[in-house]
This record gives structure tokens, C-alpha cells and sequence, in this order.
């Protein structure tokens, strides 16, 4: 457990060594290049451009994959969302160009049309209702 701010949190990040987030980070990019491959030929078979792409990440945790999805989709609009503020807070020092906003996967009703993509990424186990969240194709990834 981290502690930020005073407030300790299972889920931030704990100080690493160097090498040891070396490698955490290499494992991140590996794994995550399989969404990166994911979104482009979603898009390319839509007609989407990435570079104008909407995305939205509900339950972004610590940011692990929103700055990735930022590096990889400049001038994307990327708006990324969590229930904790203190995830909040360490993604959003993360990374710049996404916005980052407090909110719960069940209460968001915005997404229904206003995203080309959606991503959810370790959300569901999480989730006291997911039912109310996965539900008749309403999400893309």
C-alpha cells in the first residue's frame, strides 16, 4: 500500500527501484501495445481518424494505461474517469493532454454516444452492480 497525501490507498503504486520499474514499465508496453494495435484497426475499419479519435478509460487507476493511450494517439481527445480521487491525482500528474474527472462506471450515462471507444481495463471486479455497466454492446473494448 502508498500513501498519498496522507491517505493510503491498495491500489497506487509502490516505490520501485529503478530497474525493477524499468522492467514494470517494458511489461506495461508489451502488454498494452495489444490495445494500441486493437484501437488503430477498430478505427481504420470505421473510418475513424486516431488522430480525432474520442476515447474515454472508466476505472483508470493510477493511470498505467491512459498514458500510454496518450503517447500513442496524440490530438486524441482522451477523457479518463475513477471513483477514487486519489488515483485521480496520481494519473493526472502522470500525463498531460487528457482530462481527468471523479465518477462512478454505473452513474455515467455520457458514453453512450459520445465515444468512438471505450476502454475498461481490471474494472469489473470492482464493480457492485456490473450488470448496470456491461450490458447490450454498450461497450466497444
Amino acid at each position: 500500500m502508498s500513501s498519498m497525501n496522507g491517505v493510503v490507498s491498495p491500489y497506487l503504486p509502490r516505490r520501485r527501484s529503478g530497474f525493477v520499474q524499468w522492467v514494470l514499465d517494458c511489461k506495461y508496453a508489451l502488454v498494452y501495445r495489444v490495445w494500441k494495435q486493437w484501437i488503430v484497426r477498430y478505427c481504420r475499419e470505421r473510418g475513424i481518424d486516431v488522430r480525432q479519435l474520442k476515447l474515454l478509460e472508466v476505472g483508470c487507476g493510477p493511470g498505467n494505461l491512459v498514458v500510454w493511450l496518450a503517447r500513442w494517439f496524440r490530438g486524441a481527445e482522451i477523457k479518463a474517469v475513477d471513483a477514487d480521487p486519489h488515483l485521480l491525482a496520481y494519473a493526472a500528474g502522470r500525463v498531460r493532454g487528457v482530462k481527468f474527472e471523479k465518477a462512478d462506471a454505473c452513474g455515467l450515462e455520457e458514453w453512450d454516444n459520445s465515444y468512438d471507444i471505450v476502454v475498461c481495463l481490471q474494472v469489473i471486479e470492482h464493480l457492485v452492480e456490473p450488470g448496470r455497466v456491461f450490458y447490450g454492446g454498450r461497450w466497444i473494448v
